[in-house]
C-alpha cells in the first residue's frame, strides 16, 4: 500500500486525503470525490450561482459576497473569484479590508481650498491656498541657481577655449612673442637665400 507521511503531497497543487495525496480540483469546482490513485484528481463539480472556489481540496464552495448598501459592484462572482466592491461615489474607505464606508467631506472650511478630491480609498483633503501642488510651486531658489550657471557657463567655456588655444601654441613653440619673432627671422632668412 502506498501510504505517506503528513507533509510529502506539494502544498501548491494537492493536499492529504486519507493515506495519500490528491491534486487539488481547478478553480470554480470543488471536491465531489477525492482521488483513489495517489497523485492524480478525484471527480470535480462546478460551483452552484452564488458561491466560488479557489485552487483547492474543499468539498463545498464558499458563498459569494454581497456588496453592502453604501458599495457598489466593480466585479460580479463568477466560479472562482469572489464579488469585488468598493465604495459608491461620495463614500471612501481608507483601510483595505473596508468595513464602512465614510461619507466624502464636501467643503474645505472657510480660508482652505481643495488639494485632492475624494476618491474611493481617500477624503477629500484641504489646504491653505498655495501651499499644495505643483501649480503653487515656488521659482524662486531655483531662478536664483539656474541664471547664474546661464550666465556663468559661456564666459567659463570663452575662457577655457582661451588657455586651450595657448596652450596649443605653446606645445608647438609659437609663443605669442616668440612666434612673430620666429616669423620675422624666418621671412628675412627666405629673402637673403
Amino acid at each position: 500500500m502506498d501510504r505517506v507521511q503528513r507533509g510529502t503531497c506539494d502544498p501548491e497543487t494537492e493536499h492529504q486525503h486519507d493515506d495519500h495525496c490528491c491534486l487539488d480540483c481547478p478553480p470554480g469546482t470543488h471536491v465531489l470525490n477525492h482521488c483513489a490513485i495517489p497523485h492524480t484528481i478525484g471527480s470535480c463539480q462546478a460551483c452552484p450561482l452564488g458561491e466560488y472556489a479557489l485552487k483547492s481540496p474543499l468539498e463545498t464552495c464558499m458563498q459569494c459576497a454581497q456588496c453592502r448598501e453604501d458599495q457598489e459592484m466593480v466585479s460580479p462572482c463568477i466560479g472562482s473569484t469572489n464579488t469585488k466592491c468598493q465604495c459608491k461615489k461620495g463614500y471612501y474607505c481608507e483601510a483595505p479590508d473596508c468595513e464602512m464606508c465614510q461619507r466624502c467631506t464636501e467643503r474645505c472650511p472657510e480660508g482652505m481650498e481643495v488639494l485632492q478630491r475624494c476618491n474611493v480609498t481617500a477624503d477629500t483633503r484641504c489646504g491653505i491656498p498655495g501651499t499644495g501642488g505643483p501649480q503653487d510651486w515656488n521659482w524662486t531658489p531655483v531662478l536664483w541657481v539656474c541664471i547664474p550657471i546661464v550666465f556663468i557657463l559661456p564666459v567659463l567655456g570663452v575662457i577655457c577655449y582661451g588657455l586651450w588655444k595657448k596652450n596649443q601654441r605653446r606645445s608647438l613653440g609659437m609663443d605669442d612673442g616668440r612666434a612673430s619673432q620666429d616669423l620675422q627671422s624666418v621671412s628675412l632668412w627666405s629673402s637673403e637665400n
